[in-house]
């Protein structure tokens, strides 16, 4: 037999335990539900001969804190990986503040396919994420939706794709440190949009995104062929606020022969402020059709009081290639 996965009152089907026939544990993962999806109540259809005890998120812990597979953490505390395991889904979810997880030099790997995530947390604060080998092959390795002074260091953050990946996605948070990673993204053109992210940083509840640092890390972005875009650190703005960041002692290298490049950017397309932020001492090295060192300003708001110092951008473009852009606004 078999158990249909619906969405509550619909008839929308959204995944199915196959092949039911013996006593076991049957596991799916709802990889067809949209980003940001918040819904944690869903209808069972049981079709033939099946009995079953129960539903449950699978733990990704033992008793002893020790990470053995992936699953829900939902319990503050410390953690730590005592193997290495893949998933063709989502791997880690954080639903409780004051976590750490200690990758201990093992690694989660994913399939990038459809929208996955490696590690993610949301309305949550006090998430330590560090030392795994390498959180790779997801279209959003690391995502925080509303996550505060948290940390991400000591990690290999890797995804090879053919479809638009984000490497660290932060939505929405605010006075967090991501330090002292190695970020690579890459992709090959198909047919479709597909963007490097490989650190990108929003506010979806339009309010203001403040005080994160990112320092000492390593970024390396490439395509294969066309790209929308190739982006080292993006801050994207709409009509809420970017001020009190600082990005520092990051060397950043990005290739693609007929991409935007953009190896730090504080923008975007609507009203708000850009104000307060440090860059600083940051190594940058880009090789494209159009390369940004850094880009600061909005396209109808402001940037106003931002320290940008002791940069170096080396850029190889045949088309733009600028170190420093400035859409608008003063800066020191």
């Amino acid at each position: 037999g078999s158990v249909e996965v619906y969405e509550e009152d619909s008839e929308v089907l959204l995944e199915t335990f196959e092949n039911v026939s013996v006593e076991d544990w049957y596991k799916i993962y709802l990889t067809a539900l949209p980003e940001n999806y918040t819904q944690d109540v869903f209808d069972l259809r049981v079709v033939g001969d099946v009995d079953f005890d129960y539903v449950v998120d699978p733990q990704a812990n033992d008793s002893s804190n020790n990470i053995w597979r992936c699953g829900t953490i939902d319990s503050s505390g410390v953690y730590q990986l005592n193997q290495s395991f893949t998933t063709s889904g989502t791997c880690l979810n954080v639903t409780t503040s004051d976590v750490t997880i200690d990758g201990a030099g093992f690694y989660i790997g994913g399939d990038v396919t459809g929208t996955d995530y490696g590690i993610y947390a949301s309305d949550v604060s006090n998430i330590t994420i560090r030392d795994f080998l390498n959180i790779s092959q997801f279209t959003h390795n690391i995502q925080f939706n509303d996550v505060n002074s948290s940390l991400i260091e000591n990690n290999t953050i890797l995804a090879d794709a053919t479809e638009t990946i984000y490497l660290i996605y932060l939505n929405s948070s605010n006075s967090n440190i991501i330090h002292n990673n190695v970020i690579v993204g890459n992709t090959t053109y198909t047919d479709s949009v597909n963007i490097v992210y490989n650190i990108y940083i929003d506010d979806e509840s339009f309010g203001h995104v403040s005080n994160n640092n990112i320092s000492n890390n390593i970024i390396q972005g490439s395509t294969s062929g066309a790209s929308w875009g190739v982006y080292g650190i993006q801050f994207s703005g709409g009509d809420f606020n970017l001020n009190n960041n600082i990005i520092e002692d990051n060397n950043i290298t990005l290739n693609g022969s007929t991409s935007w490049l953009t190896a730090i950017s504080f923008s975007g397309a609507s009203s708000g402020e850009v104000s307060n932020n440090v860059i600083r001492n940051n190594l940058i090295m880009e090789t494209g059709s159009r390369a940004y060192g850094i880009f600061l300003g909005l396209l109808y708001g402001n940037a106003l009081n931002n320290t940008i110092e002791s940069n170096k951008f080396y850029g190889n473009g045949y088309g733009h290639c600028l170190g420093v852009s400035l859409s608008s606004g003063s800066n020191p």
